[in-house]
């Protein structure tokens, strides 16, 4: 608990001080783990260990999805019919959610 509150004292000086959010939560949890003495080396081998999971793999799939459903040719080929049946002009992206398929 003790270092929980250094940890979010030093966020919030680090704020205070309008330092970006991701340098203010490096800095304080790179001073709050010298504090601590955690042993700097066992860091990348437990963040690789963390990070070596199969459900991660969801996560590029999901956005070479979105990239794909986003292309110009997918898009305009799957969505035309219910474009036309919202009355949709035709200059809205093909991304935007269509009127019909929102009711």
């Amino acid at each position: 608990m003790h270092w929980l509150v250094v940890f979010l004292g030093l966020f919030m000086l680090f704020a205070i001080f309008r330092i970006p959010v991701a340098v203010s939560m490096s800095l304080a949890t790179l001073i709050t783990m010298a504090g601590a003495g955690v042993n700097f080396g066992i860091i990348g081998t437990s963040v690789f260990n963390s990070l070596n999971s199969f459900t991660f793999l969801a996560i590029p799939a999901f956005i070479i999805a979105g990239d794909i459903m986003v292309s110009q040719t997918l898009c305009s080929i799957g969505w035309t019919p219910w474009w036309a049946a919202c009355g949709a002009p035709q200059e809205l992206p093909p991304w935007f959610v269509p009127c019909c398929l929102a009711l």
